[in-house]
């Protein structure tokens, strides 16, 4: 059984996630900062009307990116009950890979990327890792102290 994964680039590392997440994908959106908001938040986009908070996938990740925030692709995912902004460098194909390619995410990741992989595919000349936003997201809400969230109304707070 085949499952389709959107690539996405951080530098050089290439990442993806599952297409039936993926709502839509904009270039050059323009967000508003939230004085307070943690590092990994950029701000918060108006898509047609709607709130949407805007991760930087280098910071989340502990990846260091290519681009200028301004140049960044935001790739519009839902997470349970809600939409997110994923900032990335850029967008690369959608793949259908097969589970025989599938791995779980060794235990040697650092902590910060065990929390936002659910695995990756081994290709013939590279490794895909698979990100699940919505792991993420559950592991920076229940932090301690910490009020990341995925409602743009209860960054700031």
């Amino acid at each position: 059984m085949n499952a389709s994964y959107l690539t996405f680039f951080i530098g050089k590392n290439q990442f993806c996630i599952p297409t039936e997440r993926v709502v839509e994908m904009n270039r050059n959106t323009d967000y508003t900062t939230v004085p307070g908001a943690p590092a990994e938040i950029k701000g918060i986009l108006n898509l047609r009307g709607k709130l949407i908070v805007a991760f930087d996938m280098g910071i989340l990740l502990g990846v260091q990116g290519d681009r200028k925030l301004s140049e960044a692709v935001s790739i519009i995912v839902d997470v349970d009950s809600s939409q997110i902004s994923l900032l990335v460098d850029g967008v690369g194909d959608i793949l259908s890979l097969s589970a025989s390619t599938f791995e779980k995410p060794p235990n040697n990741f650092p902590m910060h990327i065990r929390n936002a992989v659910i695995g990756a595919h081994k290709l013939a000349d590279s490794l895909l890792v698979v990100i699940d936003p919505n792991l993420f997201i559950k592991h920076l809400m229940g932090g301690a102290g910490n009020s990341i969230s995925a409602d743009p109304m209860l960054i700031a707070t």
